[in-house]
């Protein structure tokens, strides 16, 4: 597949243990040398792979079924599955770790990632199946917020 996420690619070689080539600006190749991946790397690749694959297969199974559920190019590694809105299905994603992947891939410090990710991909509204991005909450957050609803309901 030449279509196929870099991160696949060699995540495919490294299961396969086969020297990935380096390709060099003068566009020659060649077998790099001493590439031995560990029981981890290995590991690492097929459970990348697999949920690569397991991605595929619902976004896939939901075209046949509607065509209608979003996927947010780009932030595969923070997909965490399908929900329900409504009677609509809807992808959802991690939000921490879709600004991870902004600063590990794009090479954004914190205040960008947040930033773009805010404007671009979490505020933009592209209709009834836009995919909802899940922000989690510390221990203690959840139990102040518990608190204040409380306190709201005895005024």
């Amino acid at each position: 597949m030449t279509d196929q996420p870099e991160a696949l690619r060699v995540a495919d070689l490294m299961a396969q243990r086969v020297k990935p080539r380096v390709i060099h600006a003068t566009g020659q190749t060649q077998q790099s040398a001493g590439f031995k991946p560990d029981r981890e790397c290995i590991a690492a690749a097929l459970l990348l792979r697999e949920q690569h694959a397991e991605i595929e297969r619902l976004s896939a199974a939901k075209a046949r079924r509607d065509g209608a559920t979003l996927f947010a190019d780009g932030f595969e590694g923070a997909f965490i599955g399908i929900g329900i809105q409504f009677t609509r299905e809807v992808a959802i994603y991690d939000y921490d770790d879709c600004v991870k992947i902004l600063m590990d891939r794009d090479g954004m410090d914190e205040e960008d990632a947040i930033e773009f990710l805010e404007f671009n991909v979490t505020g933009a509204y592209v209709g009834p199946h836009t995919p909802v991005f899940l922000m989690s909450w510390a221990r203690n957050d959840i139990d102040q917020a518990k608190r204040i609803i409380a306190l709201g309901e005895d005024e």
